[in-house]
């Protein structure tokens, strides 16, 4: 059977910004290596428009840390990070206005986190630490802002 292509659609994912901090006081020889994850997603898209511009920051250990005080980080900390994507998506006549805001909230985070996965693999692998993924997010908990280019 033949796939049927979505009426959701997206231009390829763009890395927008990347810090990438390693941690120098980390134990690889600690079994439990710390990764906290937030996510942001901000939505711009016009009134009307059947296209969404969508960014999602990405912060890793983030928290945990003062950028100029690395050396106070724990050492189960191997490293911190703030990561944007951005991707433009767009859609056609079949959806529901509710439908495209669920969309925009959890299916396009998601896509834009998948091409983010091997930056953070390639990064951590060119550092030297141990192989580490992010894990799987639920995107419910996704904090998301909507905006209109206007604001």
């Amino acid at each position: 059977m033949k796939a049927k292509k979505s009426s959701f659609q997206f231009t390829n994912p763009k890395l927008i910004s990347n810090i990438f901090q390693l941690n120098p006081c980390f134990d690889t020889g600690l079994k439990s290596n710390t990764m906290k994850v937030d996510l942001e997603t901000i939505v711009f898209q016009e009134k009307e428009e059947q296209e969404a511009t969508v960014f999602l920051y990405i912060k890793i250990n983030a928290d945990e840390v003062d950028y100029k005080n690395m050396e106070d980080m724990s050492d189960d900390i191997p490293f911190v990070s703030n990561l944007i994507m951005n991707g433009v998506f767009f859609w056609d006549d079949d959806f529901t206005e509710e439908q495209i805001h669920e969309l925009l909230k959890q299916t396009a985070p998601t896509l834009l986190l998948s091409y983010a996965r091997p930056i953070f693999g390639n990064l951590i692998s060119n550092a030297g630490l141990p192989n580490m993924q992010i894990p799987f997010i639920n995107m419910n908990d996704n904090k998301v802002k909507f905006m209109n280019y206007d604001e």
